[in-house]
Order: structure tokens, then C-alpha cells, then sequence
């Protein structure tokens, strides 16, 4: 079960990360037209637009690797039925125990809807309709089964923190992650 979870989180992760990818290597052209003059000015070579491909994708995975680990030590030598409660959820407050939900559940939810797209995917040929259904069925499944018992699990595992400002370092990591996944990774932005 702790293996399909941290699965699913990190299916929904990768997904961000595709994007972040994207993301990166227009900045990183961006950074380069806009100095460009300058460092031609210089009469030193400009680079191509391609060379960034590379940097950008190898900086994504690197934040993609990154946020697993979060997510593995998010949900590493938890209990499988946790004690769930307002009282429990408030005594452990801080800003892991917020940044906790802002990121699994988009993540989790993003990989779910891969499931479904795969499914969809490998269906099509048979019946369109059929594979669609059937792909957000599944992806309801999914949701529930893995996202759901396993944002249950990390929310349980949290502890009271010697300081409420306990995780804020992930911050910059998982944030930007979680609105990647919430805006490539869910399927309502056609419905909007």
C-alpha cells in the first residue's frame, strides 16, 4: 500500500515536473534574448536556444528527485490506520504540517488523472466513450483508494514541532510543484 501511495504522488510529481522542465528552458532562452545584446557587444558568442534543453531538463530532475524524497520521507515508518483528529491535526501545526496537504493532494490527484489518461491511451481503439468513462472511473478509484488513505497517512504522522516554522524550507520546492500539478496535472481547466 505504501508503495502504490508514495507511486502515485510520485506519477503526479513527474507530471509537474514534465512541465517545469518547459517552464525552465523558456526562462532560461528568456535570460538569454535578453542579454544576448549585451554579451554580443562584448564580441563574446552567444548560446543557442537548444543548448538550454539539456540544463533545463537535468535541473528538473533534480527538483523531481527532490520532491520524492519529500514525499518518501513524508510517508516513511507511518501507520497504516493513523488517529485522525482536529485536536491532533492542531497540536502538530506548522508549516510542514500545512505544506503536507497543499502538496500530496494536488500531486496525488495529478497522478491519478495520469492513470486515467493511460488508461484512456491503451482504450481509444476499442470505444472512445467507453475509454473515457472508464479512465475517470478509474481515476476515481484511484484517488480515493491510494491519494486519499495515503494523504490520511502523512497527515497522521504528524507531530507536535519544537518550532511552528518546522519545513519551511520545502517551501520553495513543493509549492511551485503543487501549482504545476494543479494546472497541467487536473483535468477541470477545460470545464473553467
Amino acid at each position: 500500500m505504501g508503495f502504490g501511495q508514495l507511486g502515485l504522488a510520485a506519477l503526479g510529481v513527474h507530471l509537474a515536473a514534465d512541465h517545469l522542465d518547459d517552464q525552465l528552458f523558456s526562462a532560461m532562452v528568456w535570460c538569454n534574448d535578453a542579454i544576448g545584446p549585451a554579451v554580443q557587444a562584448l564580441s563574446l558568442k552567444g548560446l543557442a536556444a537548444d543548448q538550454f534543453q539539456a540544463p533545463a531538463a537535468c535541473l528538473a530532475i533534480g527538483v523531481e528527485l527532490l520532491a520524492d524524497l519529500y514525499l518518501f520521507l513524508c510517508l516513511a515508518l507511518t501507520s497504516q490506520t493513523p488517529e485522525l483528529s482536529w485536536g491532533s491535526y492542531k497540536r502538530a501545526l506548522s508549516a510542514r504540517a500545512v505544506l503536507v496537504p497543499l502538496f500530496w493532494i494536488p500531486v496525488s490527484l495529478a497522478g491519478s488523472w495520469v492513470v486515467a489518461m493511460a488508461v484512456e491511451d491503451s482504450l481509444v481503439d476499442l470505444h472512445t466513450t467507453g475509454a473515457q468513462v472508464l479512465g475517470a472511473g478509474l481515476a476515481l478509484l484511484v484517488a480515493w483508494r491510494l491519494g486519499f488513505s495515503g494523504l490520511r497517512r502523512v497527515l497522521g504522522a504528524l507531530e507536535p514541532p519544537k518550532k511552528r516554522s518546522a519545513g519551511w524550507p520545502w517551501t520553495f520546492l513543493v509549492l511551485p510543484l503543487a501549482a504545476l500539478a494543479i494546472r497541467y496535472g487536473l483535468p477541470i481547466w477545460g470545464w473553467l
